[in-house]
């Protein structure tokens, strides 16, 4: 955590994202300069992809235009056709890139502690019409990769994981992207480590791989003509080469917000209004989020905090209030959990080299306002 000029009454972002050494940056432009090749599966993708598959898991790494783009090319790719079951807590794009497929989302409940999706109440709207779950990891927490897996070969479905903000997270030492089927990971801005705006597919089947490559590229083969559901979602070779620069410096930070972490922690944690979502002893975690859940027995916080911090020129974030629910889906049994977090959850500055006297004015803000 080092000075970056925010003084007292400042505007406090709800990130700052890491940008590359403008020495190495430059030495990557240089790259692409000489090559002549500024998109279209050009050498500094190829490149950014090979750097993905250690992080990531697996071999098969498709990078993509954006996040949203991942999750609708992976679950076309594995041809996924009928209803879906996912969370009824996660960020709109979920839903949407189901509902661009044609599918049905069909909303389960997540379980208390990280938010991630119930295995028992997902194996509860199990049906004939079921082809799959789409689990997220919510806010970097993994989901219940194990349970989740029982179910989905149980019955024979479909397990993706919409992954978006879980790059670098890792369940007893694997990527939390190494499982499942397929995983959809972003690289926006806002995400612990980025390309501007992008993403990625990575999955252990190489037809599913193969088929996101022509799919991200309006559909066309090698040899034959351009598929029906083809569209244009490469990543370019600038944007490939800001992942390639940021992706070395990854450790750093999550090691910067892991210290961040635990000064909210050390200033907040003994007030009884207030829990934090940190990853398990068996998570290694990435702190995509500085995720408070804010409540005074029944009476939810996060509206008043948030207006209080906003107020004090402090952005924060109400993920995933009911604003953020999707239309078009199915919601056959009642999610009380995600309906509680909906009205209490309040996602509070973070990153690797934010002050501790931002993380310090924030906390005393936040304290204040449930005093």
């Amino acid at each position: 955590m080092k000075d970056d000029g925010l003084h007292g009454s400042e505007r406090v972002p709800l990130v700052r994202p890491r940008v590359p050494a403008s020495d190495e940056l430059t030495s990557l432009l240089d790259s692409i300069w000489r090559s002549g090749r500024l998109t279209n599966d050009g050498p500094m993708l190829r490149r950014f992809e090979a750097a993905l598959q250690k992080e990531l898991g697996w071999d098969n790494v498709v990078a993509t235009a954006n996040g949203t783009m991942a999750l609708q090319l992976a679950c076309r790719a594995l041809r996924l056709d009928g209803e879906v079951i996912t969370s009824a807590f996660t960020f709109p794009a979920t839903i949407q890139a189901l509902r661009w497929n044609g599918l049905v989302p069909v909303l389960a409940d997540v379980e208390p502690r990280w938010l991630t999706l119930d295995p028992a109440s997902v194996a509860a709207l199990i049906t004939p019409r079921t082809c799959a779950i789409v689990a997220v990891h919510a806010f970097g927490h993994p989901a219940d990769v194990t349970g989740l897996q029982t179910l989905a070969s149980r019955h024979g479905l479909a397990l993706v994981y919409d992954a978006a903000p879980a790059v670098g997270v890792r369940v007893d030492g694997v990527p939390v992207t190494a499982f499942g089927d397929a995983s959809a990971v972003s690289f926006h801005a806002t995400k612990v480590m980025h390309t501007v705006e992008g993403g990625a597919v990575c999955t252990p089947h190489d037809d599913a791989a193969e088929a996101v490559r022509r799919l991200r590229n309006f559909g066309l083969g090698e040899w034959g003509g351009a598929e029906e559901y083809g569209t244009n979602a490469k990543m370019n070779e600038l944007q490939a080469a800001v992942g390639l620069s940021l992706l070395r410096t990854l450790d750093a930070e999550v090691a910067g917000r892991a210290q961040a972490a635990a000064v909210y922690r050390e200033l907040l944690s003994n007030l009884p209004t207030i829990r934090f979502l940190w990853p398990s002893d068996a998570v290694s975690g990435n702190y995509a989020y500085a995720v408070a859940r804010l409540r005074a027995g029944a009476a939810p916080l996060a509206d008043k905090v948030h207006a209080v911090l906003g107020r004090h020129g402090i952005d924060s974030r109400r993920y995933f209030s009911h604003r953020y629910r999707g239309r078009g889906t199915l919601c056959p049994h009642p999610t009380p959990v995600a309906d509680a977090a909906a009205e209490d959850v309040l996602c509070l500055p973070l990153w690797g080299d934010i002050p501790r006297r931002t993380l310090m004015r924030v906390a005393g803000l936040v304290a204040e306002a449930v005093s």
